[in-house]
This record gives structure tokens, C-alpha cells and sequence, in this order.
């Protein structure tokens, strides 16, 4: 349980907490880049501390100044992706075809293992599988074989 002191503390950090629209903060960043982060911060009754934590993440990507907000870093970086773009597609495409050479040769293994099963040298002479198999009465023709032999 809160007591009244904590309930009026909090209250008063939430009052001087203030939230700020993506336009106003994208506004105050190209002012600063124009005349200083601390003249800006003063001018717009904004804390130096969140003026600059706002330039960072300019220059950081996660906020979107407009055009002309881009260092030689990040234009550096778009104009480099492109080129990872078609690099990363065509690493992509290698491995679509190193799995379907894969996935062939599965399906001809996979036919040929079917076939083995029914393969003649696959069975004994009484007709039963050499494996143990189904163990059910032999083709007729296997059981006279044997019935003449006894």
C-alpha cells in the first residue's frame, strides 16, 4: 500500500514527465542542428539532456529528421544497400537450389527403397520376404514344392 507522501511524489514526477509528438521532436532537432543543441533546448523550454538524447537517435536512425537529416554514414549505408540487397538474393536463390537438388535426390532415394521391397531377389524361396516379413501360408506354387519334397 502507498502511502500519501509516495502517491504525491509520484503524482509530481508524472506532471513534470512530458510526452512529445514525433513532428515537435523532428522540429526541435532540425533546430538544433541550426543554431546548437542548448540555445534550441532554451528556446523551446526543452531539457538539454532529452534535446540531445532526440540528436542522437537522429543520427542513430530512429528518428526520421527528413531529408538532409542523413550523416555521410548513413548515405554511405543506403547507397551500399542495394548492393547487399542483390548479394543477400542471390545467397537466397543458391540455397532454393542446393534444396531442391536435395529434396531430389530424397524423392529418388525414397522411390528406390520402395522398389527394393518388391525386387525378386529380395524374397526366399518359399516366397516369404528374406526380412521376416508378413508371416502368412506361402504362394501355393512354394507350398507343393514342399508338400512333394516330404
Amino acid at each position: 500500500m502507498y502511502n500519501q507522501g509516495e502517491i504525491r511524489r509520484q503524482l509530481k514526477w508524472q506532471k513534470k514527465q512530458r510526452k512529445y509528438d514525433m513532428e515537435y521532436k523532428i522540429q526541435a532537432v532540425k533546430l538544433a542542428k541550426e543554431i546548437g543543441g542548448a540555445k534550441a533546448a532554451a528556446e523551446s523550454g526543452i531539457p538539454e539532456n532529452t534535446l540531445y538524447a532526440w540528436m542522437k537517435a537522429a543520427r542513430e536512425g530512429r528518428l526520421d529528421a527528413g531529408s538532409g537529416s542523413h550523416t555521410p554514414q548513413t548515405a554511405m549505408n543506403l547507397a551500399e544497400e542495394p548492393t547487399l540487397l542483390r548479394r543477400q538474393v542471390k545467397e537466397q536463390e543458391k540455397e532454393i537450389r542446393r534444396l531442391m537438388e536435395e529434396n531430389d535426390f530424397l524423392e529418388e532415394a525414397g522411390a528406390f527403397v520402395e522398389t527394393a521391397g518388391r525386387h525378386p531377389h529380395t524374397r526366399r524361396a518359399d516366397g516369404l520376404p528374406r526380412h521376416g516379413g508378413n508371416r502368412a501360408q506361402p504362394p501355393p506354387e512354394a507350398q507343393a514344392k514342399r508338400d512333394h519334397k516330404s
